[in-house]
C-alpha cells in the first residue's frame, strides 16, 4: 500500500522555472539544471499572495467607486428637491404679494419695479427667517440623513403655504371692514372733514362731496353720461360720479368682465400720456368691480386718476378722484369717498295720470 502511495505522490510535478523540465514535487533540486526548487515554490506562494492582494484591492476600488456614484446620485436628486421647494416657495410669495399686497404696476417706472422687488423680498423675509430658526435649533443638533438646507427648504415651502393662507384671510377681513365698498351699513358712518352727504334721487345714491355737485350730461359714443362733479379748488382735487346709460344693457358675466378688462385700458388711452400704474378686480357692495390708478400730464402737471367702476342693472357706474400727483394722499381721502357711496331705490316718476 506504501509503494502505491509513494507512486501517486510521486507524479504530481510542476515545471522547473529555470530550465522548464517538469520535475516531481518530492525533488528539491532539479536534476537537469541544478535549481534549488524550494526559491521556486516560494515564488509561487508570494504570486498567489500578492494576486490575492491585487483582487481584494480592485474589489475595494468597485465597491468604493460604487458608493461615490450613489453619493453623488443621491446629492444630485437631494439638490434638485431643494431647488425645487424653494422656487416653488418663491412662487407662491410672489402670488400672495400680488394678490393681497402689490397696488403699483412694477412696469411704470424702475422705482416702480424696484418697489415691487423689495415687496416680493419683504413678504418672503418672514418665512425665510422663521425656517432658519426652526432648522438651526430642531435640525442642526441632531443627525440627518440629509443636509441642512433639505429641511429648510420644505419648512421654507410650509410657511410660504401657511402665509398665504394667513394672507388670504387678512385680505378678505379687511375687504369686509376697510376695503372697496366695505359694509352697505357702515358707508352712513363713514365722515370726511369738510365734506357733506348728498343725496341723489333720480339716480339713486348717497355719497359725500366737499361741496355741492355740478352736475353735466353729454353723450360718448351713443351712451348717455351723466357727471355728478365736486371740488377742493385750492388743492385742485376733483371728485366725480359718472352714471352711464348704455344703448347695449351689460347684462352677462361674461360682458361685465369683457367690459371691465377693457375700459382702464380705454380711458387712459384716450388721455395725453396715460399711463395705468395700478389695475385689479374687486367687489363693490357685491357687484364685480374693477379698481384702478393711472397717470396723464395735464397743462404740464402729472395727475393721478383713481377710482372704482362696477355695474348696476346692466348700466356701468364710475367713482374716481383726480388730484395733482404732488397731493399727498392722506388729503385725497379716495378710500373714503368711495366707501360713502351707497345705492337707494330709484325715485319713481309718476304721470299726473
Amino acid at each position: 500500500m506504501e509503494d502505491s502511495k509513494d507512486k501517486i505522490e510521486d507524479k504530481e510535478v510542476y515545471e522547473c522555472g529555470k530550465c522548464s523540465a517538469v520535475i516531481s514535487k518530492k525533488k528539491i533540486v532539479c536534476p537537469y539544471c541544478g535549481t534549488d526548487l524550494r526559491t521556486i515554490k516560494e515564488e509561487e506562494l508570494r504570486k498567489k499572495e500578492m494576486e490575492s492582494i491585487a483582487e481584494q484591492r480592485r474589489s475595494k476600488v468597485i465597491s468604493s467607486e460604487t458608493s461615490d456614484n450613489k453619493l453623488r446620485a443621491f446629492k444630485k436628486k437631494e439638490n434638485k428637491i431643494i431647488s425645487f421647494f424653494i422656487i416653488i416657495s418663491l412662487v407662491i410669495n410672489l402670488i400672495s404679494y400680488v394678490l393681497f399686497y402689490n397696488e403699483i404696476n412694477p412696469f411704470y417706472s424702475i422705482w416702480s419695479f424696484l418697489a415691487f422687488v423689495g415687496g416680493i423680498i419683504g413678504i418672503s423675509t418672514l418665512p425665510l427667517i422663521v425656517s432658519a430658526i426652526i432648522s438651526i435649533f430642531y435640525i442642526l443638533p441632531k443627525k440627518h440623513k440629509h443636509k441642512y438646507f433639505y429641511y429648510f427648504s420644505i419648512i421654507f415651502f410650509i410657511l410660504s403655504l401657511f402665509f398665504l393662507y394667513i394672507s388670504s384671510t387678512m385680505y378678505r377681513h379687511e375687504l369686509q371692514e376697510t376695503g372697496l365698498g366695505a359694509n352697505l351699513t357702515k358707508s352712513i358712518e363713514i365722515e370726511i372733514d369738510g365734506f357733506t352727504r348728498y343725496t341723489s334721487k333720480k339716480d339713486g345714491f348717497i355719497i359725500l362731496f366737499p361741496e355741492a355737485p355740478e352736475i353735466s350730461e353729454y353723450e360718448i359714443e351713443g351712451s348717455k353720461v351723466k357727471n355728478y362733479q365736486s371740488f377742493i379748488r385750492n388743492k385742485a382735487i376733483e371728485y366725480n360720479v359718472f352714471i352711464i346709460e348704455t344703448n347695449l344693457k351689460i347684462l352677462s358675466n361674461k360682458a361685465i368682465s369683457a367690459f371691465l378688462n377693457s375700459i382702464v385700458k380705454s380711458q387712459a388711452g384716450s388721455v395725453k400720456d396715460g399711463i395705468i400704474i395700478s389695475e385689479k378686480s374687486a367687489e363693490f357692495q357685491g357687484f364685480e368691480a374693477r379698481e384702478y390708478i393711472y397717470s396723464n400730464i395735464l397743462l404740464d402737471t402729472k395727475m393721478i386718476h383713481e377710482g372704482a367702476i362696477f355695474i348696476v342693472d346692466g348700466d356701468p357706474i364710475q367713482l374716481s378722484v383726480l388730484y395733482p400727483e404732488k397731493i399727498d394722499e392722506s388729503e385725497v381721502n379716495y378710500r373714503e369717498f368711495v366707501n360713502s357711496f351707497q345705492l337707494i331705490p330709484l325715485e319713481l316718476e309718476l304721470s299726473d295720470q
